[in-house]
């Protein structure tokens, strides 16, 4: 894929069109916006520096985002429930932390932080487990989980290794509760079968 082959020349590209972009805007020789033949070079450059940044996150996202992560499983299934969930989060949270005396760099960042640790405290506590919430947010419902070591003895028959216990070799209750198959005395009318 191309995208994936791209990922350092567009990493390079962006940072080195993004250090151009930083260097105009810092000495103020950023052209004013207009129709000048210096504005259209400044706003290509700026779209290309981002067009060269979303490919640069996405070729590295592919290589190393590309297993089977837990982490990203769970990010995975969190998407759209945090993205409904957001806003009205980030409205609560900062109706009351704009009111505070802080500088306006610590507003940002409280506001941010608090609000990704509240929406994902919403999604994992609420709509994660429960199944009628799931179901609203377009998630598949899960079944409810079991118990360690709570397994029916069907799943026990058909999980066990296939070996059989001799005949006369103890109670089939026995065998059933060492988890393996057993074999019973077939009756004389029933010679091509045997019960497991």
């Amino acid at each position: 894929m191309a995208v994936r082959a791209a990922g350092l020349p567009a990493l390079l590209l962006a940072c080195l069109s993004w250090g151009i972009l930083e260097a105009l805007n810092l000495t103020g020789m950023n052209p004013a916006a207009g129709m000048t033949p210096t504005y259209a070079v400044y706003s290509l450059l700026t779209g290309c520096a981002s067009w060269l940044w979303v490919v640069a996150i996405l070729s590295y996202g592919m290589r190393y985002l590309a297993g089977s992560i837990g982490l990203l499983r769970y990010l995975t299934e969190a998407t759209y429930p945090a993205y409904v969930l957001h806003m009205p989060v980030l409205s609560l949270i900062a109706l009351y932390v704009v009111r505070w005396d802080l500088p306006l760099l610590v507003k940002l960042v409280l506001i941010v932080v608090a609000t990704l640790a509240a929406t994902l405290a919403v999604y994992d506590l609420l709509v994660r487990r429960l199944v009628l919430l799931r179901v609203l947010f377009g998630l598949k419902a899960r079944p409810p989980r079991k118990p360690p070591g709570s397994m029916p003895n069907a799943e026990v028959a058909q999980s066990a290794p296939h070996t059989s216990v001799p005949v006369g070799a103890g109670s089939a209750a026995a065998a059933l509760a060492a988890g393996r198959r057993f074999v019973t005395r077939r009756s004389p009318g029933r010679a091509g079968q045997s019960s497991t």
